[in-house]
């Protein structure tokens, strides 16, 4: 089956945010083009990336989707960049492309949304230096979903701050 790719238009059929062929050429750039290459399926692992990208950031994008029957979040209108350029709203900006490719990636060596058996948040923590000891009490259990840092950074610009309502 053909990976239908966004192309800006708000796609009822879209499935990722970056061709194959596109997350090659990324790749390539990064350095990361023999791990990219060792991937089995490169369509599946980019159409669960989005997936991922979707039901984790869905309701943090800045603005609202071009089309209601849209598959995926992106293109999206009253979307502000860092600098506060606003965003086209018939593209998909780099840095979700970018993104999208690089959590395809993760998909060879990771669950991105693994199933929680006990989720939790840090409740407190104690840090001793003499004689190096650590403790941790969890609200709840331990978070057990991954963060990957450099795709939250590229996201972080198109995301709403926590607990911000978008009024546009």
């Amino acid at each position: 089956m053909t990976l239908v790719v966004e192309d800006g238009t708000g796609l009822s059929t879209a499935e990722a945010y970056i061709s194959e062929a596109d997350a090659d050429i990324y790749f390539d750039g990064t350095g990361e083009n023999v791990a990219w290459d060792a991937v089995v399926n490169k369509e599946i692992a980019l159409r669960t990336a989005a997936q991922h990208m979707r039901a984790k950031y869905g309701t943090r994008w800045q603005g609202r989707r071009v089309r209601q029957e849209q598959a995926l979040d992106w293109p999206r209108y009253n979307v502000a960049d860092r600098d506060g350029w606003y965003v086209d709203s018939d593209i998909v900006p780099v840095n979700v492309q970018r993104a999208n490719a690089i959590l395809a990636l993760k998909t060879a060596t990771d669950t991105l949304s693994p199933d929680q058996s006990s989720p939790g948040t840090i409740k407190s923590e104690a840090v001793k230096l003499g004689s190096i000891a650590e403790t941790i009490v969890y609200d709840g259990g331990k978070d057990q979903e991954t963060h990957y840092t450099l795709v939250e950074r590229l996201l972080s610009e198109f995301l709403e701050a926590a607990g911000e309502i978008f009024r546009g």
